[in-house]
């Protein structure tokens, strides 16, 4: 189920029924990325709201992030995730090139997470 605008708790299970059809992807990169990491004081020692990793809204996400692709020779960012707090990563369009590569497509079936909590 999907959880609605409401602050109602709502069950957000998914069946392996509903993702049985999907195929996944392990991606990994080939040779060391630079990354700016936003998970804990990164964003304090830039002077940056922490709005800008953590806030509902995306916006401030977003400038902050266009602003770094811009402005700075980096690969992509390290932040942690608003809903689950697993770590996550976005890398730049412009390290994917010679530089990710991706195991699969395989079956989603039995698949785990590899996120780290």
């Amino acid at each position: 189920m999907f959880a609605t605008g409401s602050r109602e708790k709502s069950d957000r299970t998914l069946h392996l029924s509903e993702i049985a059809g999907w195929t996944v992807s392990e991606v990994y990169a080939t040779s060391p990325l630079t990354v700016i990491d936003l998970r804990t004081t990164g964003l304090l020692r830039l002077g940056i709201s922490t709005d800008a990793a953590r806030a509902k809204q995306q916006e401030e996400g977003r400038k902050l992030s266009q602003t770094l692709f811009n402005g700075f020779a980096v690969d992509g960012i390290l932040y942690n995730s608003r809903l689950t707090g697993a770590e996550c990563m976005a890398v730049y369009d412009r390290a994917v090139d010679g530089r990710l590569k991706a195991d699969g497509p395989r079956r989603s079936n039995g698949m785990r997470s590899s996120c780290r909590r």
